[in-house]
């Protein structure tokens, strides 16, 4: 059975929370950007089955960052729940 947008989005918030990836940069209390994706690259290159939940979280940057990461992205695997990171270049 397929997980929901709801449950992609609890899954890819504790995956961020957990790891800490993002460093001295909140994750920002906006909702998340989601789609639903079927295929393509991603699902092979990143090990998340065919149908997967796309998560874009924005940050907030503290005012004396140096670097501005805007976005971080979490693949969600639509049937098992894996979170994997996507990179940003």
């Amino acid at each position: 059975m397929s997980i929901s947008e709801h449950r992609a989005v609890e899954i890819a918030t504790a995956f961020v929370k957990a790891h800490g990836e993002t460093g001295a940069y909140a994750v920002s209390p906006r909702a998340p950007s989601v789609s639903r994706e079927v295929g393509g690259p991603s699902s092979k290159l990143f090990g998340v089955g065919e149908n997967y939940w796309s998560v874009l979280f924005d940050l907030e940057t503290p005012a004396d960052a140096v670097v501005d990461p805007d976005h971080v992205i979490v693949l969600v695997d639509a049937l098992t729940g894996k979170p994997v990171w996507f990179p940003i270049p």
